[in-house]
């Protein structure tokens, strides 16, 4: 009898582990600290070069990045935000196209009490998002790539698709 309650306690201790929802402390909020996998079907297309359409997230230790897109043909529209910790916060609407691999946006956005327009880039890479970086330039009140060709995506800036209905309310 001994020995069958230290294999169930055995048993129940493993189960209690393998559990991978791992989560991340955020304020006063739970997130989820990484992103739920699609299924294959899903990851099948996006491998293809198919829709975008979806959530996507980086949060990089207190500082919470989200996408939410939605995709008509080439045509892109959403919402993106950048939820900087003990810095100013941005949120706001975007609109752009797909060409090739490269997700082409304009973001309007209000911080600071002022209303902005920034040209945001992204490469897609599977359930991934890659944002570019590159000089800009300014006029009036728009960013804007100086040289679209030479826009830099690098690893550390992965946006990970990720189910919309897991996001804090803030970011739905």
């Amino acid at each position: 009898m001994k020995w069958v309650f230290i294999f169930l306690l055995g048993i129940f201790i493993f189960s209690c582990n393998s559990n991978n929802t791992s989560q991340v402390e955020k304020g006063d909020e739970t997130l989820p600290a990484e992103p739920q996998k699609k299924d294959s079907a899903i990851d099948a297309l996006n491998d293809k070069g198919h829709s975008v359409s979806g959530c996507y997230w980086k949060v990089l230790q207190r500082d919470t990045f989200v996408l939410h897109l939605e995709e008509s043909g080439n045509d892109l529209t959403g919402r993106l935000t950048f939820n900087n910790f003990e810095k100013d916060k941005s949120s706001g609407k975007v609109r752009g196209k797909i060409e090739g691999d490269i997700v082409k946006l304009w973001y309007s956005f209000q911080s600071e009490g002022t209303q902005s327009v920034m040209e945001v880039y992204f490469k897609k890479e599977g359930d991934h998002l890659l944002r570019g970086f590159g000089p800009v330039d300014v006029t009036g009140d728009s960013a804007y790539f100086k040289n679209q060709n030479g826009v830099d995506y690098k690893n550390d800036q992965t946006y990970s698709r990720i189910d919309c209905s897991i996001l804090p309310s803030k970011y739905q």
